[in-house]
């Protein structure tokens, strides 16, 4: 096991656990939505898009040497359901192609969740615990497009593009990581004390992921 923490596990299998949920079996689409069990394929498809974005999130940059990762399920109450619609997706001939579209259900503040990349953000607030105010609301503390606690009101576009960004920055320091001949190789200066924070102000590991565990 590579992580064991209190609210997920990374194991050695580049698998990605949820300990924790705030998932809801009862919340489900009402009786006029027509669904469909998902199919392995897809589910495959959106839990490593899921984990490709949430592991440079919660793993450091030695753990996340082992890629590509994956959700090993998604929490607890959730299920990915496939949606058809009896509006066409394109209207290139005089048939109807019902549209054909996979949501995400079971969040207790969410009702659905679209796209793997609006699910990134409320996974990680699950995986860091999911904390909540403290006022009457108990809102969940999490940046998702949907609860945004903050009440920036972001859009997903702006929170995607930060997600692919995030993870550019890291697989960078993946590819900039030192050999160990040179770590051992390397003095320490009397810039940076024994808690490795850089006495001129600068924090010489700020761009680093730091996990929570």
């Amino acid at each position: 096991m590579l992580v064991d923490g209190p609210h997920f596990q990374a194991t050695d299998e580049g698998e990605l656990v949820f300990l924790l949920s705030d998932g809801d079996g009862s919340r489900r689409p009402t009786e006029h939505d027509i669904i469909e069990p998902e199919e392995e394929e897809n589910s495959h498809r959106w839990r490593t898009e899921i984990a490709k974005y949430l592991a440079p999130l919660i793993l450091i940059v030695p753990t996340m040497g082992r890629l590509p990762w994956t959700l090993a399920d998604f929490p607890q109450g959730y299920v990915l359901l496939l949606h058809k619609s009896p509006r066409p997706r394109r209207r290139v001939s005089s048939s109807s192609v019902p549209r054909r579209d996979f949501y995400l259900y079971g969040a207790t503040d969410v009702a659905t969740f679209a796209s793997p990349l609006e699910f990134v953000k409320h996974a990680e607030w699950l995986m860091r615990g999911a904390h909540r105010t403290l006022d009457t609301r108990r809102a969940p503390r999490c940046a998702c497009t949907y609860c945004d606690y903050n009440g920036a009101e972001r859009r997903q576009s702006v929170i995607s593009r930060e997600l692919r960004a995030a993870r550019a920055r890291v697989l960078a320091l993946m590819n900039e990581e030192p050999e160990i001949d040179e770590l051992e190789a390397a003095a320490p200066t009397n810039d940076v004390d024994d808690h490795g924070v850089n006495n001129s102000g600068a924090d010489p590991h700020a761009d680093a992921v730091a996990a929570e565990v």
